[in-house]
């Protein structure tokens, strides 16, 4: 996939990823704490069933919505995003295994929260199914502009976070810390 499509494809997603989890958010939080009267568009059957999902033991990790989380991990991400595209040749690679790096954070959740949907819970959200998609498709399109060789500066990567031996690391290392608070 050539770089330009893969970062406007991730754009894209990056964008719908936002508004679903902006709704996702405030539905969870209408449904937690009485705000909504009656079942949402998307519950449909007691198989695809948004608010059986949205106010589940899994829709929350500390009190804190699952789809919040995600909302701040798509902003940090289209915000790496932003910075491929901004910034020099030479700063590219790292900043798109960066991105790398939390896309593919979000597609272990997405297996792991599909696993929940489909043995625990036994329903699904169209809505949350979507997410898993774009989080596929939004690691694909980071591994395209990282060019394939994404694990092999994982040690360094970690480590300059770390240390902050370069410019910008602890800029990464402080989105990575914000994400799930």
């Amino acid at each position: 996939m050539k770089k330009n499509i893969a970062s406007n494809t991730a754009l894209v997603c990056l964008l719908l990823a936002i508004g679903v989890s902006i709704y996702m958010t405030n539905h969870h939080y209408d449904l937690m704490f009485g705000a909504r009267d009656s079942k949402s568009f998307c519950s449909i059957s007691s198989t695809i069933d948004c608010d059986a999902v949205n106010i589940s033991k899994y829709s929350e990790v500390g009190g804190i919505s699952i789809a919040l989380i995600g909302l701040f991990a798509y902003i940090a991400e289209l915000l790496l995003l932003f910075g491929f595209k901004a910034y020099s040749v030479d700063e590219k690679p790292k900043i798109a295994r960066f991105l790398f790096y939390i896309s593919f954070l979000g597609v272990l959740m997405s297996l792991y929260l599909a696993f929940v949907s489909t043995f625990n819970l036994k329903t699904f959200c169209m809505f949350c199914t979507a997410l898993h998609v774009i989080n596929f498709v939004i690691a694909w399109c980071a591994y395209s502009l990282v060019g394939g060789k994404v694990f092999k500066e994982l040690k360094s990567d970690l480590l300059s976070l770390i240390k902050g031996g370069e410019e910008g690391s602890r800029g990464m290392l402080l989105i990575m810390i914000i994400i799930p608070v």
